[in-house]
């Protein structure tokens, strides 16, 4: 034998380890893949198989912060996305705090990659508290299925990850006070603006208590609209409603959902359909003073809450019954009832040929019935032929302003009238009647003396439109006389003079 077998050298595979640069930021309350801390891996000599990885989470984290922290690999560069998930932990310990992931990593000779730590923030996180690993005092450790050489170059690589919550202003916008008309819908009562700072937030929630003096009968629904360029209803969407059949005061939780873009500025409306039978009188107010809107978040922002009692009182102010238009002697009668009427100063009867540009044609003054029931009406002598339409417009004491549901009535000849002639007519002679307009029917002809006396009665036939009705005289005396024309929907009395 000789010395033919050569040595055998055992060997380690030599690791060298260093830290990529992490800038400073901030990681927002409720996201994940919150990138720590990064530690690349040359491997030389022998391949090896990472088994374990041990860091300490420093920072002033406590233990409601952060929810999971991960680690991940990157073969390629210091970035998460392409990268794949070797393990985890639950995260819920205060800074600082030592952690031991098992994960199973080969890495081949010549070889580098990086082996990435991530944390998953908590939505209820404290914000400005921090999260950090310093790789010069507590470098990240590795474990392996041998026991390499390994070469620790990590160094303070890694900025502070600060934990940030958005920060949310909310202001009162102005509502005028007004009247909401029984059995209106979508009348605004409050607009918040809400302005995001810093992060961007999800809205989930909004509670208010709606004040006032309504009752359990006066309202049916109340609504939350959003509108992110004015506070307005134009232009708004819908986000959630709830049933409004409660007594003031009451509080209401609307589930919604409308997301915040950091540097956004939106308008949160709430507005309440208001029911047919609503009482005249009572109100509807938030008060953002004392009461003002809370909003939930899907995450923990700063509220900075500048509302104000800047959302007005609504009333309801007059309560339409019904409204009627028919043809009566010497025009169109237009009539209106109302349950109640509060603060009311005038009615302005207004009239459309075609149901779009109305304008004045008569006025009566309110009565002050308050809450008793009560009725007008308006005789317009000079109706279109043709189509009228009526509405009523209420006018209060402090000018706002309602208007009655319009009506519709068709003259189709003109004018409903008689006129008598000769006028004085020659005693025991004949009078002439000018039926103006009216429909065909039979009608009622009564004459009577100045006393009030009936002198005689008789039946005419008319067939529509215009007719002259002669009508002989009884034997009477010279003075003056008033002659009768009535059926079931008209009524005219005329007056004449007998010589």
């Amino acid at each position: 034998q000789t010395d033919a077998a050569g040595t055998q050298t055992i060997q380690a595979a030599d690791i060298t380890l260093t830290s990529s640069t992490v800038a400073a930021a901030d990681i927002n309350q409720g996201t994940s893949n919150n990138i720590i801390y990064i530690t690349q891996m040359s491997v030389a000599t022998e391949p090896v198989l990472v088994n374990n990885i041990q860091f300490t989470l420093s920072g002033t984290h406590d233990v409601n912060d952060l929810e999971t922290v991960l680690v991940y690999f990157n073969a390629t560069s210091p970035v998460f996305a392409g990268s794949t998930f070797l393990g985890s932990a639950v995260a819920t310990f205060a800074a600082p705090h030592a952690y031991s992931i098992n994960i199973s990593r080969a890495m081949a000779v010549g070889s580098t990659g990086y082996f990435i730590i991530l944390a998953n923030v908590n939505s209820g996180a404290t914000d400005n508290n921090t999260v950090k690993i310093n790789g010069a005092t507590n470098p990240v450790v590795f474990g392996f299925t041998t026991t390499p050489n390994v070469t620790n170059t990590q160094t303070d690589a890694a900025g502070i990850q600060t934990i940030q919550a958005a920060d949310i202003t909310l202001n009162t916008s102005p509502v005028a006070t007004s009247n909401f008309t029984p059995g209106s819908n979508n009348n605004i009562v409050y607009v918040t603006q809400m302005t995001v700072a810093t992060e961007p937030v999800v809205v989930n929630n909004i509670q208010f208590t709606l004040s006032g003096t309504h009752d359990a009968n006066d309202l049916t629904t109340v609504l939350v609209y959003f509108n992110a360029t004015s506070p307005v209803f134009a232009g708004s969407t819908f986000l959630g409603s709830a049933v409004a059949t409660f007594a003031a005061p009451h509080a209401y939780s609307i589930s919604i959902s409308r997301a915040m873009a950091t540097g956004s500025t939106g308008y949160f409306l709430i507005l309440v359909n208001v029911s047919p039978t609503g009482t005249v009188g009572n109100t509807v107010a938030i008060n953002g003073a004392t009461a003002p809107v809370v909003f939930g978040f899907t995450t923990t922002p700063n509220v900075v809450n500048n509302q104000v009692d800047n959302g007005g009182m609504h009333t309801l102010p007059v309560n339409f019954i019904s409204v009627s238009a028919a043809s009566k002697p010497g025009g169109v009668t237009v009539e209106w009832k109302l349950g109640a009427e509060l603060n009311i100063d005038k009615y302005i009867v207004e009239r459309s040929n075609d149901a779009v540009s109305f304008y004045t044609v008569g006025q009566v003054s309110a009565t002050g019935g308050g809450a008793n029931t009560i009725n007008y009406n308006w005789l317009d002598a000079s109706p279109s032929a043709g189509n009228n339409f009526y509405r009523i417009r209420a006018v209060s004491h402090d000018g706002r302003v309602q208007y009655s549901p319009v009506i519709k009535i068709d003259i189709k000849n003109g004018k409903i009238d008689i006129s008598i002639y000769p006028n004085p007519v020659i005693k025991n002679g004949v009078l002439n009647l000018n039926l103006q307009n009216l429909q065909k029917d039979n009608y009622t002809i009564t004459l009577f003396n100045y006393q009030g006396q009936q002198l005689a009665k008789k039946t005419i036939q008319h067939q529509g439109g215009i007719s002259v009705q002669p009508i002989a005289l009884p034997n009477i005396a010279a003075g003056m006389y008033s002659i009768e024309v009535r059926n079931e929907n008209v009524q005219f009395i005329k007056t004449f003079k007998a010589e």
